[in-house]
């Protein structure tokens, strides 16, 4: 068969409104753009119909290529995992990317997004706290979650577009919440799975350079992929325990269940595992439980049950509408509020809204859901601190 080129392009944004490009093949080689002034095109309303025709061009382009896939994983045949692919526990059946794409193109309706919304940059967070644990969300799932001593970064993404392709896919609608400079060092970054929106490229190349001593942390199958595109990861499986997980500096990080699925073409799914993050920091009460993609299952009795009630729990609650299409793999805020109580989070903090247009709900709608599920529910400490806003939690009693 004939191999066909496909690049593969995203864009990550400075501070001072220089662009990082990364043009990546499917196979993996890529070469690496110097940041250069670059004004940003705002994604329009009336660019939806050329965005369409241009992925269903996409689509045909990839339909006759040979678009290579990520490694095989070489790992135990366990109950999530069938010696090819992954499943969750329970399974629960799957959307693929084909059903995603024929959504997207054909049927995606609902309330329609402002352009753009302004969203001025936070103040520059310290570089290090020594009490506590402060959390600064940034934008979708993207958290700066600062323990003593230890800063991790969760599912960074800086990019343009939450797509392989630069013209092509969701486009953001507010900027990150905090400037690439003033990040504070980060010691760890954590990515839940292998979709755009959470796993992008060119931002973890900006915050984790080759020599770099920035840890990732990827789940299962993770690691190889990354590695093809020259970038050092670790991935691990699903934590049966704290024996089970890595070890940062005094902190534990361990990949623990979510109910999501993985893909990033149309012949990889869930060939890489997806998951939540429980983060303790050892002999201390200071935990967060990063729960990534997820949708409303058992393993939130199971974390509690292995791990104890983290301290704080960020939880997803957009990308839920329509709730039929979206109930397996996306929490609706009135669940989010129950898995909370679930947990036994002293604190929570909500994510995964208000950035990227994924799904049929409102840009506010996630926010107002979530706020009159939460008064309904008596739930106290389940509150958003604003986009760049960062909120320090004390976890002892």
């Amino acid at each position: 068969m004939k191999r066909v080129r496909v690049e593969l392009r995203a864009v990550s944004r400075f501070a001072d409104g220089r662009v990082l490009r990364s043009v990546v093949s499917p196979g993996g080689d890529k070469r690496v753009c110097s940041p250069f002034p670059h004004r940003l095109r705002r994604f329009r309303a009336d660019e939806q119909l050329r965005v369409t025709v241009a992925a269903l061009g996409v689509l045909a382009v990839l339909a006759g290529a040979c678009v290579p896939t990520g490694p095989v994983v070489h790992a135990p045949v366990s109950d999530h995992f069938d010696g090819a692919r992954f499943h969750n526990v329970p399974e629960v059946g799957s959307r693929g990317l084909g059903d995603v794409l024929a959504w997207q193109l054909f049927a995606k309706s609902g309330v329609p997004w402002p352009d753009w919304i302004s969203t001025p940059p936070g103040e520059k967070p310290p570089v290090r706290v020594t009490e506590g644990v402060r959390i600064t969300p940034i934008g979708h799932a993207t958290i700066l979650v600062q323990f003593a001593g230890i800063n991790v970064m969760t599912d960074p993404i800086w990019s343009e577009r939450a797509s392989p392709f630069a013209g092509v896919g969701p486009p953001r609608h507010r900027d990150p919440a905090l400037r690439l400079e003033d990040l504070p060092p980060l010691d760890a970054i954590v990515i839940s799975h292998n979709h755009y929106d959470h796993m992008d490229l060119p931002t973890l190349r900006a915050l984790a350079p080759p020599g770099s001593p920035t840890k990732i942390f990827v789940p299962l199958g993770n690691a190889a992929f990354l590695a093809e595109q020259g970038i050092e990861a670790t991935d691990l499986d699903w934590a049966t325990g704290p024996e089970s997980c890595a070890s940062l500096g005094g902190l534990s990080v361990c990949a623990v269940p979510a109910q999501h699925h993985a893909t990033r073409s149309l012949t990889d799914e869930n060939r890489s595992l997806w998951s939540g993050w429980y983060l303790q920091r050892v002999g201390s009460a200071e935990s967060v439980y990063f729960a990534g993609d997820t949708g409303f299952g058992p393993h939130f009795y199971g974390i509690r049950e292995q791990f104890g009630s983290p301290c704080v729990a960020l939880l997803p609650i957009g990308a839920y509408l329509p709730r039929p299409f979206m109930r397996i793999h996306h929490m609706d805020p009135k669940e989010a509020v129950v898995a909370f109580d679930v947990l036994g989070a002293k604190h929570g903090v909500p994510m995964h809204f208000g950035t990227f247009d994924l799904s049929d709900e409102g840009v506010d709608d996630p926010t107002r859901e979530l706020e009159a599920s939460r008064t309904k529910g008596r739930v106290r400490d389940f509150l958003f601190p604003g986009f760049g806003h960062g909120r320090t939690f004390r976890c002892v009693d």
